[in-house]
């Protein structure tokens, strides 16, 4: 799959808060997919966790060295859901990635299935060029735009998080 091709289907995933229309799994893919595409399987392990609850979909996503262990964390979060599109009040479908006057438009490219897009390719990027010496972190949920009752806050009440060096959060908005 090619990026712009990827972005699509970020986009066209109607994923209203809280639900997730299947695109962490599709992130997931993705991620493996291009591990296995640039030969990076043999440095990079990947794994993940899928949490439930009532309608919210919550991933934990870990990329971490082959060869060695580390300590040092750096994460993530990010969300896939949107929130209900007016179509009255788009030009064009809010969920087809379009472009005008060399810009894209679509639901949720600026919050925030764009930056995770720009996250994951940045990510596949410096893993080619470098070898990965920390791990890192990926936490999406689909009920941030939400009450966010069953989002990145649950989340991290399962998991068992420390040392946590950095995150990021691609939030525009924040």
């Amino acid at each position: 799959v090619l990026p712009l091709e990827f972005l699509s289907k970020l986009i066209s995933a109607q994923s209203v808060s809280p639900h997730d229309a299947h695109l962490q799994p599709l992130i997931v893919s993705y991620l493996k997919d291009n591990l296995k595409k640039h030969s990076l399987t043999k440095k990079v392990n990947l794994s993940y966790d899928l949490y439930s609850r009532n309608r919210t979909t919550n991933s934990h996503i870990i990329l971490s060295p082959k060869d060695r262990t580390s300590d040092e964390h750096i994460g993530f979060i990010g969300h896939t859901d949107v929130v209900p599109a007016d179509r009255k009040s788009w030009n064009s479908d809010p969920f087809l990635l379009s472009e005008r006057q060399d810009k894209l438009f679509a639901r949720g490219l600026v919050d925030m299935k764009g930056a995770i897009f720009c996250y994951l390719e940045a990510l596949i990027r410096f893993l080619k060029s470098h070898l990965l010496q920390c791990n890192i972190h990926i936490f999406l949920t689909s009920d941030e735009e939400g009450d966010g009752l069953d989002g990145i806050e649950y989340l991290f009440q399962q998991l068992d998080l420390k040392n946590f060096s950095y995150c990021l959060i691609g939030e525009p908005t924040s």
